[in-house]
């Protein structure tokens, strides 16, 4: 550059990151000899005579230009020494989820003691995010078995996304007549729900039959008997059928 006459420098900043820089300083000290006149963009003037500009932020791979204008007033050698200040934020985005877990379990109300007890289920993750290893298990009562001898009821589904849910059925017997009443619970990764009591009554018909007639009675005339079938059970008895067994050298006449 030629003495007392003015001349221009560019001071390039350049995000080499891919995260934003925040607060961007420049700073520039100019040498001896060296007398500045003007930038662009117009920057402050400090008290030893340096000149910084704030940048604010860069974006990733962004760059922006510094122009300074200035004249040597000296001969020989003069320059400038740069500078740049920033804040570097590391963000990082974590989702947070909510799975919630519910369980319901139904059955008929009431059965008869032959009867095979079908008890439904149904386990859902009602919130957000996924659940795993999810374990449904339903204790049985005492009298209660399911049809291949088992005392307890287990259904494991290994992962439930946020609003899914996962159906069931199992098949018991029942012992002897009476109510039964118990709750089915789930468990997952920490999380436990229980459903709400479900009661079956079992009922069981017991039959009974007596006959009553004439202890004699003369040959040829007819001779009448009552038989009487009695339910003393709890439970209706279906499609009762009575069989009777004419005695030896006897006809059917009539019945009612």
């Amino acid at each position: 550059v030629r003495l007392n006459q003015p001349c221009e420098y560019e001071i390039w900043v350049t995000n080499l990151t891919s995260m934003t820089l925040r607060n961007v300083v420049v700073t520039d000290v100019m040498g001896d000899g060296f007398k500045f006149n003007s930038a662009t963009p117009a920057g402050r003037a400090g008290s030893a005579g340096e000149m910084s500009w704030n940048l604010g932020d860069l974006g990733p791979n962004e760059e922006k230009l510094i122009k300074v204008n200035g004249t040597a007033t000296r001969e020989g050698t003069v320059g400038s020494c740069a500078s740049v200040t920033y804040n570097a934020f590391l963000c990082a985005e974590v989702p947070v989820v909510s799975p919630q877990l519910a369980v319901t379990k139904s059955g008929p109300a009431e059965v008869l003691a032959c009867d095979v007890i079908e008890y439904r289920f149904e386990v859902a993750n009602t919130g957000t995010g996924e659940l795993r290893n999810v374990t449904v298990t339903d204790p049985l009562p005492s009298g209660l078995t399911t049809v291949d001898g088992q005392n307890t009821i287990t259904f494991n589904v290994p992962s439930l996304a946020g609003g899914q849910k996962q159906q069931f059925s199992a098949r018991v017997k029942a012992s002897k007549a009476g109510k039964y009443e118990n709750k089915a619970s789930a468990s997952a990764e920490g999380l436990k729900a229980e459903s709400a009591m479900v009661s079956t009554v079992v009922k069981q018909p017991v039959l009974s039959i007596a006959r009553a007639c004439r202890e004699t009675q003369f040959i040829g005339l007819p001779l009448e008997s009552e038989i009487t079938i009695r339910n003393t059970g709890d439970g209706m008895a279906a499609n009762v059928v009575v069989e009777d067994t004419m005695p030896t050298n006897s006809t059917f006449a009539s019945a009612t």
